[in-house]
């Protein structure tokens, strides 16, 4: 984990004395309503902190969004935040971040203790921009923990305000077993994958065009596979996908993405590198023996330095580096650096220090 220098503590607060005295108790952010599913890492990581908390909205999920955490407030001793900067762009957004904003600011006089994971450098949306840029401001400033699972994370939080040095830890994107056995068989008659959520940010059209362009004989045998919530978007990547292609729009399932990668040589995150810090996609995909591409940004980053996964600098490098990792694949080599990343970053690991951080804030 790395830790900036920390300011001399404060004066202890019924806060501090409620984490050292008992199970301290939290409200976790988001935990969605009427039966809809929630994102599985925020899922993983409620299940994972109840060992060390009280989640005490578990069991009950938010009508109202970020509104909500006024509803458990006084039976709360630390609120931990996902992705509340992106608020603004909700039903009543605007009240929405007013409300968050006040939470911030007024943590101490409400006996609260604020915890936020720093996901994105920036909205993958361009709606409510002046908004979202308050909001994240005010995160950094007023948060009494900050999580990032990018070092550059780190540096982005500390440009915004020099307050965070004292505060912000990166951890690692936490990760299930690793259950790539070491020499196995595989049939593989998919060159490039790439999956997910197909929204315009993540870059396929623009991986479309240029492999479209690209002047080589043999093309390269690539399955796009996610849901595409823009049926516009879709219907564009359809026109301008150039031989080799297929693309389903449908949402790839736990057992369908294990049978993937059994057949794909490259896994492919065409990301724009302009918001993106970590990707639980690319965590999945880790568990696999198959070359990961993305942009040389956040926790792609990281993870090429530790040989993990290939990077390109700018999305015109992308062709060429897929192309020579089709031409290199992985090997033993890298079977054995993800196993032993997996032994090291595992959700129990990850969980436990956050919960610590948390505790020590």
């Amino acid at each position: 984990m790395q830790k900036l220098n920390r300011s001399a503590e404060p004066a202890a607060t019924s806060v501090d004395v409620a984490f050292r005295s008992g199970r301290p108790r939290l409200y976790f952010y988001p935990n969605s309503a009427r039966g809809r599913s929630l994102n599985p890492y925020a899922e993983r990581m409620m299940q994972e902190l109840s060992r060390d908390f009280d989640i005490v909205n578990a069991t009950k999920p938010s009508t109202n969004g970020a509104l909500d955490i006024y509803r458990h407030i006084f039976q709360t001793d630390v609120v931990l935040l996902n992705w509340i900067e992106n608020i603004p762009d909700r039903r009543g957004g605007i009240v929405q971040a007013f409300f968050v904003y006040v939470l911030l600011i007024a943590r101490k006089v409400l006996g609260v203790r604020i915890a936020w994971v720093l996901h994105n450098k920036l909205s993958h949306t361009k709606s409510n921009a002046g908004l979202k840029s308050l909001l994240m401001r005010a995160l950094v400033r007023h948060s009494d923990v900050i999580v990032t699972h990018a070092r550059e994370g780190v540096d982005y939080a500390c440009r915004i305000d020099r307050r965070a040095e004292g505060k912000i830890h990166f951890l690692h994107h936490p990760v299930d077993s690793f259950t790539v056995p070491e020499a196995r068989d595989r049939a593989l008659d998919i060159d490039v994958l790439i999956w997910g959520s197909m929204h315009a940010y993540k870059g396929v059209r623009e991986f479309l065009e240029r492999l479209g362009s690209r002047k080589a004989a043999t093309p390269i045998r690539t399955l796009v596979w996610g849901h595409f919530p823009d049926e516009t978007y879709y219907q564009d990547c359809l026109e301008i996908s150039p031989p080799g292609v297929e693309i389903r729009n449908s949402i790839v399932s736990d057992e369908e993405l294990r049978a993937l990668h059994e057949r794909v040589r490259v896994v492919l995150f065409p990301y724009s590198p302009g918001s993106v810090l970590s990707s639980g996609a690319l965590m999945r995909s880790l568990d696999s023996a198959a070359s990961i591409v993305g942009p040389d940004v956040g926790a792609f980053r990281d993870l090429a330095e530790a040989g993990l996964v290939r990077t390109y600098r700018d999305p015109s490098e992308m062709i060429e580096v897929v192309e020579k990792a089709l031409a290199e694949g992985g090997g033993p080599e890298l079977l054995s650096a993800r196993r032993a990343f997996f032994e090291r970053t595992s959700w129990a690991r990850q969980t436990g220090e956050i919960a610590r951080v948390i505790r020590g804030a």
